[in-house]
């Protein structure tokens, strides 16, 4: 039974030293929401109940050598999600491309759903879209984006981010998905 349990913690041990976190705390610069109503069109600042001008959120992201999560969420009570993704590239449907300087780009290709982690551009696309750029040194802006059919509207939020716990190099030196698929 000893032996087993080394052995499991030599194993979690080695997982655990190959994760990577970051975190980024970001604020809402600008929020806005078109929508069509009965052929008219219509402009709000917002969506009830949903994030606000000046509102606070953070942004996650967790990288293994072959998978990557990131997450937008609210520093509200329910830490309610914005806009997440995750992405295991030993799925079949998973493609991976490495940058030519650091950084890489993981894509769904049954959905067309990626994870773009680049030095200077982050991004989530799948239903809904999340971008950030590197304007100067660890300052990030960006802007999320939601189309929603069933409302017939668009929302649009832009943030200005800094990261917290800046680990970006770390997770480009661990994550080596793209030598196993090419």
């Amino acid at each position: 039974m000893k032996k087993y349990l080394i052995i499991l913690l030599i194993y979690s041990t080695q997982i655990y030293a190959q994760s990577v976190v970051g975190e980024m705390d970001c604020t809402v610069t600008g929020n806005a929401v078109v929508a069509t109503e009965e052929g008219k069109f219509k402009t709000y600042s917002g969506i009830e109940g949903g994030v606000e001008a000046n509102e606070k959120l953070t942004l996650n992201y967790s990288v293994t050598s072959d998978s990557i999560f990131m997450g937008l969420k609210r520093n509200n009570p329910k830490k309610d999600t914005v806009i997440n993704a995750y992405h295991y590239t030993k799925d079949s449907n998973i493609k991976v491309e490495k940058n030519q300087d650091a950084g890489f780009i993981v894509k769904n290709i049954d959905y067309n759903h990626s994870i773009s982690f680049l030095p200077d551009y982050i991004r989530i696309y799948g239903f809904r879209e999340l971008f950030l750029k590197r304007y100067y040194k660890n300052d990030w802006h960006g802007i999320y984006s939601n189309v929603d059919n069933s409302n017939s509207s668009t929302h649009t939020m832009t943030f200005n981010c800094r990261h917290t716990f800046d680990n970006m190099d770390e997770a480009f030196k661990i994550f080596t998905a793209y030598k196993a698929k090419k």
